[in-house]
């Protein structure tokens, strides 16, 4: 990782509220053992802080429709999601005093990034310690290191870059190389357009990491010999032909520079505005 959580990227404290402490309660209170109600009390209060804390950005979350707020879901699995509607799902990771490193928590196909939580002593707050990306699920890790993490300071803009590549998917219907796309998650159900946005926007400054050996690492490669995207990436709809790695590694690189040139008008749009004062 190029961006380490160090002194100049502190992390940002979020002071818990008499309402994230009543929820808290309320779900602990459903769960039939003792050890299950803390963990549930817990996992409530990181996600009503990061809560908390995007709505300082004015950014908007559904927590009633998140899977940690599904009293049948957090009865049976370790969930400590926040949802952010029509974008995807954030995923709370608690963090032990003076820990360095955290277990993620289970995941959606949604998920887009962990969001490190450390809580102090008395639960009157807690710290938001940054954020890492979800880049993909073949590859989990049993453990995350704090010091792979991104500031919290940027995540904003991270979200704002997945919600406009997300849009450009959903608005260019008749765009050749999203039709593509399209074909290729139809195909592969354990990849997700928003995994796909996310491996664009970890690669944007880095072109070298969208392919390894010859193989795209942003789409994948087994689909191409399928027929409905061998009919799309050909263009011959009536006898497909099996393609070659290149055909689907051109196709990641095309909507890898449309993505870009998305991201970098919004950037400069956004350095535009006239600073507060």
């Amino acid at each position: 990782m190029n961006s380490p959580l160090t002194e100049l990227n502190p992390r940002t404290t979020v002071l818990l509220s008499t309402t994230a402490h009543q929820f808290a309660r309320a779900f602990a209170a459903e769960q039939i053992n003792p050890q299950r109600g803390k963990q549930v009390y817990l996992n409530t209060l990181a996600v009503y802080a990061l809560h908390t804390y995007l709505g300082w950005a004015r950014i908007p979350t559904d927590p009633e429709s998140s899977y940690s707020w599904n009293p049948n879901l957090r009865a049976l699995e370790n969930r400590c999601d926040l949802l952010l509607p029509d974008i995807g799902r954030l995923e709370c990771c608690l963090v032990l005093p003076n820990a360095s490193t955290f277990v993620p928590p289970m995941l959606a196909q949604d998920s887009m990034a962990y969001i490190a939580v450390q809580f102090s002593e008395f639960l009157t707050e807690v710290d938001l310690l940054g954020y890492l990306p979800i880049v993909g699920f073949e590859d989990v890790p049993e453990e995350v290191e704090i010091s792979d993490l991104f500031p919290m300071d940027q995540l904003t803009d991270y979200l704002f870059r997945i919600q406009d590549g997300l849009e450009f998917i959903e608005q260019n219907s008749d765009d050749p190389d999203v039709q593509a796309l399209l074909g290729i998650l139809e195909e592969d159900r354990q990849r997700s357009l928003v995994e796909v946005i996310i491996r664009m926007e970890q690669f944007r400054n880095d072109e070298w990491r969208w392919s390894v050996d010859g193989k795209s690492t942003i789409l994948p490669q087994d689909v191409a010999s399928m027929p409905m995207v061998s009919a799309t990436l050909s263009g011959n709809a009536e006898q497909p032909e099996p393609l070659k790695d290149d055909a689907v590694n051109t196709l990641a690189k095309s909507l890898l520079q449309k993505l870009k040139a998305i991201w970098e008008e919004s950037e400069n749009a956004l350095s535009s505005y006239p600073a507060e004062g």
